[in-house]
C-alpha cells in the first residue's frame, strides 16, 4: 500500500506545535520526508502518515488563515513584534520544508499556468512555463487527479519568479488545469511571497506577504493581504470561495455571493499591471463562480482630498474614462479572447 507523507502545522497541542518551531532556527538539508522523521528535524506529531484511500488531507501551514496585524504602504511593524514574528516564523519554516522536499527531474507540459490578473505581473512573464517538477499528489476530488508541482529556475533559468507551487488537475494522466497557488518573488530591496494552506475539506487559502527593507533595522514596511479561498468545482475550475452568503463589499470588490460563490455583475477595483502596467477598474459577470460574457477593465482613477492647508486628507477611486483591456469568457468560464487597448 503506498502511502503519502504530509507536512501538518496543526492537529496536535498548540503549545507543542508553537514551542517547537518557534524555536527552530535550522536549515532543513534533507530531501524527503523519511529523513525528517528519522533526523528528528520535525516532531512526530507534525506528520501525518495517509494512505491513498484518504479522501480529507491538509497541507501546509494553518498559521497562514490567522488574523496578523495590519501592515500596508504606510503602515510600519515593528521587528520586535512578538505576535507578528511568531505566526510569520512558523509559516517560514513549514514552507522552507515544503520548499526541500524531493521533486522529479523536470519534465515539458504544454500547458500553462493559469493566475490570478492582480496579483505579480511576474506571473503573466511565467504563465508559458513549459517545464515543471512534480512534487507530491494528493487525493482525488471530482474524479479528478490532483497534484502539486514546482517551478523553479533549475528547469527555467530566464523565469523572472525564484519559484511557483501549482496545483495541477489531471484526467487520465492528462493535464486538465494549472493553477499558481504560490510564489516566492525575491527584490534588491523588496521581498513578496504567496503562501498557501490546503484543509482537510479541500479548500485552498492564499496570502501574499511583502516587505521592503528601511534603514531602521526595528522596522519594515509590510503588507499583508487578506486571505483568499478556493474550491474546486465539479467541472475542474479553481474559483473563489467566501464564507457567507449576500452582498459582499471591500475597497477592492464588490458583488453577489451565492452558494459560497461569485454571481451575477461584480465589480474588481485591483492591480492589474501585468498585461496593461495600471490599476483597473474591472466589471462582468460571474456565473457559479465562473467568469462569462464580455469583462472591460477601465483605468482605475483616484482621487485625493486636499484640505485648506494642502494635505491629502483622504483618497477614494472611480472608474475612469480610458477602456484599457476587454475580455471574453464561454459560459463554461473559458478564456476566449483577451484584448489589450492601452497598456502606457
Amino acid at each position: 500500500m503506498k502511502r503519502l507523507l504530509l507536512i501538518l502545522c496543526f492537529g496536535c497541542k498548540k503549545s507543542n506545535i508553537e514551542k517547537h518551531i518557534v524555536s527552530t532556527n535550522d536549515s532543513i538539508s534533507t530531501n524527503t520526508f523519511l529523513d525528517i522523521i528519522t533526523k528528528q528535524e520535525l516532531p512526530i506529531n507534525l506528520i501525518q502518515i495517509i494512505d491513498d484511500s484518504i479522501s480529507q488531507i491538509s497541507l501546509g501551514s494553518k498559521f497562514l488563515i490567522y488574523n496578523f496585524p495590519k501592515g500596508g504602504v504606510n503602515n510600519k511593524i515593528s521587528s520586535k513584534n512578538k505576535h507578528y514574528n511568531y505566526l510569520l516564523d512558523s509559516i517560514y519554516i513549514t514552507y522552507e520544508r515544503i520548499d526541500n522536499l524531493k521533486t522529479s527531474n523536470c519534465y515539458k507540459s504544454n500547458e500553462g499556468i493559469l493566475h490570478e490578473y492582480f496579483e505579480s505581473d511576474e506571473l503573466v512573464d511565467d504563465s508559458n512555463t513549459e517545464y515543471f517538477e512534480y512534487l507530491t499528489k494528493l487525493p482525488k476530488i471530482h474524479d479528478f487527479e490532483i497534484s502539486i508541482e514546482k517551478v523553479t529556475k533549475k528547469c527555467n533559468k530566464e523565469n523572472s519568479l525564484e519559484t511557483q507551487y501549482c496545483l495541477v488537475l489531471s484526467k487520465n494522466k492528462k493535464v486538465i488545469r494549472r493553477y499558481n497557488i504560490g510564489y516566492i518573488d525575491y527584490g534588491d530591496l523588496s521581498t513578496s511571497s504567496k503562501y498557501w494552506f490546503i484543509s482537510k475539506d479541500y479548500i485552498v487559502h492564499t496570502r501574499i506577504f511583502g516587505e521592503v527593507a528601511e534603514e531602521d533595522e526595528e522596522f519594515s514596511s509590510t503588507f499583508i493581504s487578506k486571505v483568499n479561498s478556493y474550491i474546486i468545482t465539479k467541472s475542474g475550475h479553481l474559483v473563489s470561495y467566501f464564507n457567507k452568503n449576500g452582498i459582499y463589499k471591500t475597497e477592492t470588490e464588490e458583488g453577489l455571493v451565492n452558494d459560497h460563490l461569485k454571481h451575477g455583475e461584480w465589480i474588481e477595483k485591483k492591480s492589474n499591471y501585468g498585461y496593461v502596467n495600471n490599476e483597473t477598474y474591472a466589471i462582468g459577470n460571474y456565473t457559479n463562480g465562473l467568469k462569462t460574457g464580455m469583462w472591460n477593465y477601465f483605468e482605475l482613477e483616484t482621487i485625493e482630498v486636499v484640505n485648506d492647508d494642502g494635505y491629502i486628507t483622504n483618497t477614494h477611486t472611480k472608474k475612469g474614462s480610458r477602456l484599457l483591456m476587454t475580455e471574453e469568457y464561454s459560459d463554461n468560464g473559458e478564456l476566449l479572447k483577451r484584448e489589450i487597448l492601452d497598456n502606457n
